[in-house]
């Protein structure tokens, strides 16, 4: 599910952001490790799974309340305070909009990240809850029939109140 997730996360984001943004990723602290990491170009974008909690629903059905952030790179060296923008396109781009499975994704805080040396890591924070259909396959499911409880009394229904008895109060 988390791929689907991030698959249609990252399809709205390169659809939004056209040739402003140059590189597209799954989060894995490149500013950190950017030694040994692949080369990027910038402006970069990265995708980033901070608390994925389930909860079961019933019925093999499961919620997860999604925390997830964008953080947007960007080259001291090359950018200026155009990057501003960048950040505010992806904050539009994603607050609002709902996955077919989601409810929608709400902006909730934005950091600047300073402490990169020649590098800008501004990170954007989004909440979604998302629907999981599949947790259980339905034929591993069991259907049960309601069982009866017992109960031999009459009801009189009047007035859009219910009792048991005979009807006095």
């Amino acid at each position: 599910m988390i791929k689907t997730i991030y698959t249609d996360i990252l399809t709205r984001l390169q659809s939004e952001l056209n040739n402003t943004v140059k590189h597209y990723g799954l989060w894995n602290n490149q500013i950190g490790n950017e030694q040994i990491e692949k080369p990027f170009r910038f402006p970069a974008l990265f995708i980033e799974f901070t608390d994925i909690p389930y909860r079961s629903e019933g019925y093999g059905s499961q919620k997860i309340d999604l925390g997830f952030s964008v953080h947007c790179v960007f080259s001291q060296l090359i950018q200026d305070l155009d990057m501003l923008d960048v950040v505010n396109q992806v904050g539009l781009t994603l607050h609002g909009f709902a996955l077919d499975y989601s409810t929608n994704i709400t902006r909730v805080s934005e950091v600047q990240d300073v402490d990169r040396d020649r590098l800008t890591d501004w990170v954007i924070n989004f909440v979604c809850t998302i629907t999981v259909d599949d947790a259980v396959p339905v034929q591993n499911m069991t259907q049960t029939t309601p069982t009866s409880l017992g109960v031999t009394a009459q009801l009189d229904i009047d007035n859009n109140v219910i009792r048991s008895g005979d009807g006095t109060i």
